[in-house]
């Protein structure tokens, strides 16, 4: 799809130095963008006689997981790839708070059908120790080393 060109995208503002990504809350932002506009294209994609009106992120990613693993397969690679650049050019200590959290969100998204806020909030709660987790969103239930509960009877039927 386009994310070859959201990688451009991130190589030119990291080379010019350009403080939107300076906090985890920009990538967050950045990825759930490129995450949504390339769910958008698979589910036109995928459904070409339905129109927009009917599309719904959550349930389509929950349908054709395979068709959001593999968005995020892509997602991941250039995510490791950002890092690779940090630890290759030599970091100073607010680029090694960013490697982390690039990291961490890579670690703790891969494989769920969680979006990059949930995804976040899960990695922050899991690096204080947190891993108890109240929800009613059936996406949380798919992350790893976490304690899921809910009281969604919907949740609870998958």
């Amino acid at each position: 799809y386009q994310i070859e060109e959201y990688s451009k995208f991130l190589e030119k503002l990291f080379e010019k130095n350009i403080g939107l990504f300076v906090h985890k809350i920009g990538i967050i932002e950045f990825l759930k963008t490129v995450i949504e506009t390339e769910l958008r294209i698979a589910y036109c994609v995928e459904t070409p006689s339905l129109n927009m009106e009917n599309y719904n992120s959550k349930q389509f990613r929950i349908t054709h997981p395979d068709k959001y693993y593999r968005i995020q397969e892509i997602i991941l690679t250039h995510i490791a790839s950002i890092r690779k650049k940090f630890q290759m050019i030599g970091c100073d200590a607010h680029d090694i708070t960013l490697e982390n959290c690039l990291f961490d969100f890579y670690n703790t998204w891969k494989n769920t059908l969680g979006d990059p806020g949930e995804t976040m909030m899960i990695s922050d709660a899991k690096k204080i120790g947190i891993v108890s987790v109240f929800s009613d969103d059936s996406d949380v239930a798919t992350f790893k080393d976490i304690n899921f509960y809910t009281a969604n009877p919907k949740v609870l039927a998958i």
